[in-house]
């Protein structure tokens, strides 16, 4: 369950702010954030992921609240609990597929995480039709081919939540459908949570609940209460 409760959030020397008084997710929901460009989307996304920290008020993800933590515990928990799927893909260009996709594990510095994901790579590259770009580089991928990638690395460890930021934006009908059953069938057997950011009208219907962001949005001025 992710809970928020009296959030306040700003970014410095800018009129943009949200504010959330009460905000519940579900074990297992999956729930769509939309709303128009400069709504917040994004922001509540790192917000509930502990990259951006509010003001006030205090985000909890099961037993774990954000209050407080350090920026190296809360690096911690991304790793071992929330799966990221971000626009921007993070691919290191110098490192294979594969072994980007094994990355997260070997940061966990445990051998069984390691090999864990080692042994889901293949049926989920299978799935969503890059299994024969494993030993490829990132420059040589497509946009599209780029996306599946962070997908399947966002998977591996098996994560309770799934925080995901446009995922079929470059894909096509096809792998679009793929993915979107990719996650259902993900959620329903680990219980996952899924938040999903998205323009696409496609995936809502896979989702329990859609929420816009746009409610959460105001405007902040120095010395006021957002």
């Amino acid at each position: 369950m992710i809970t928020i409760s009296n959030l306040k959030f700003h970014y410095p020397n800018a009129d943009f702010a949200l504010q959330i008084d009460k905000l519940k997710i579900e074990s297992g929901e999956k729930v769509a954030l939309v709303g128009p460009s400069g709504s917040g989307k994004t922001t509540l996304l790192h917000l509930i992921a502990g990259i951006l920290l509010p003001q006030e008020g205090e985000i909890q993800i099961g037993e774990t609240s954000f209050h407080r933590m350090s920026d190296a515990d809360l690096r911690e928990f991304r790793l071992n609990h929330l799966g990221l799927i971000f626009q921007e893909f993070e691919l290191i260009e110098y490192l294979n597929v594969q072994q980007n996709l094994l990355l997260p594990a070997k940061l966990q510095r445990s051998d069984k995480a390691e090999e864990e994901a080692q042994f889901r790579i293949l049926p989920l590259a299978k799935k969503l039709g890059i299994e024969d770009k494993l030993k490829a580089h990132p420059k040589s991928l497509s946009t599209g081919e780029k996306q599946r990638v962070a997908i399947i690395r966002a998977l591996l460890s098996q994560p309770k939540t799934l925080l995901v930021d446009e995922p079929t934006s470059s894909l096509d009908e096809a792998h679009a459908e793929l993915v979107i059953q990719l996650f259902d069938d993900y959620c329903e057997t680990q219980n996952a949570t899924l938040i999903l950011l998205t323009h696409d009208t496609r995936l809502l219907q896979h989702l329990d609940r859609v929420i816009d962001v746009q409610q959460f949005r105001t405007a902040y001025a120095e010395g006021a209460n957002p």
